[in-house]
């Protein structure tokens, strides 16, 4: 497990009995994020998968629920780069223009016929009351 996170996630593929290979495609999950109005949002996620070439590379994504999920388009996305086991990335959403808060959920999912993927994140968040760098007068 990566350094600064207290929980992992694990997500395991296998083929369910009396489906036909290549029928089976994907696992996910949807992890829900209340985005305050105003914060700059880093998502950092770590990836680690057993199976080296997977059927359908691991990827994560921010997304809104406004009708068919599967047909939206990301806020901001990650796919995993095949034959390299473990990665890592950062998902931004930066709602530092937004006035209302915003539910977005952070998307998490791959398929094969065998193997386990095991990811874990952590927020940041900053608004505009804290500061990054130095104010030059």
């Amino acid at each position: 497990m990566p350094s600064g996170h207290t929980e992992i996630c694990q997500m395991t593929f296998e083929q369910p009995s009396g489906i036909e290979s290549g029928t089976y495609h994907r696992n996910w999950v949807d992890i829900p994020i209340l985005i305050r109005a105003g914060d700059i949002n880093n998502i950092n996620l770590w990836m680690l998968k057993d199976t080296n070439s997977m059927g359908i590379i691991p990827q994560a994504a921010i997304l809104t629920y406004n009708g068919d999920p599967w047909l939206i388009t990301p806020i901001d996305s990650y796919t995993m780069t095949d034959n390299t086991n473990e990665q890592t990335d950062t998902l931004v959403y930066d709602a530092s223009a937004e006035t209302a808060d915003t539910q977005v959920f952070l998307r998490v999912w791959g398929g094969h016929t065998t193997g386990t993927l095991y990811w874990a994140y952590n927020i940041a968040r900053w608004g505009p009351s804290e500061t990054q760098g130095f104010v030059i007068s």
